[in-house]
């Protein structure tokens, strides 16, 4: 399982560990911040921290969260990063002396790809807005405040 250990200096780093030893991790009382991590290219956005806050773990160097606890973020911003399909597009002219009828058919299959891809979006906002619907832990923002870290509004 993936996880990110997001520092307050505003640097994340990530570790793949195998689900079975993290149960072993746990019950040691091993700190996460004494585990080996790599740099990540992943850059910090409020959104990441606010959802730390809700589903991330306590370390000495900071707050580790799972990557499948962001997936509501990562979902939406593919979505919108993802360029709505022109109306029309480069060399439909000639497609279409050369094959009647196949402009409309083109447009046709971009303006349902548009919206798919609109469907999506709104899916994934929905996904966002309830995971951050839940209450931040008040043991991590305070952890977070404790290590000197930016805290958001709204959390």
């Amino acid at each position: 399982m993936m996880y990110y250990l997001i520092r307050p200096d505003r640097s994340l780093k990530w570790l793949d560990f195998p689900r079975s030893a993290w149960t072993t991790v746990f019950e040691a009382g091993t700190d996460l911040s004494d585990i080996e991590w790599d740099a990540a290219e992943r850059k910090l956005d409020t959104t990441t921290l606010r959802l730390a806050f809700r589903e991330g773990i306590a370390c000495r160097e900071g707050i580790a969260v799972a990557v499948e606890d962001l997936l509501p973020h990562d979902e939406r911003e593919k979505m919108r990063n993802l360029n709505p399909i022109r109306e029309s597009m480069p060399g439909e002219d000639l497609v279409e002396a050369l094959i009647p009828g196949s402009r409309e058919q083109g447009r046709a299959l971009n303006r349902g790809v548009n919206e798919s891809r609109e469907t999506f979006l709104a899916k994934a906002e929905t996904e966002l807005e309830r995971a951050l619907a839940v209450s931040p832990k008040d043991s991590l923002v305070d952890h977070w405040r404790s290590l000197g870290g930016f805290v958001p509004t709204p959390m």
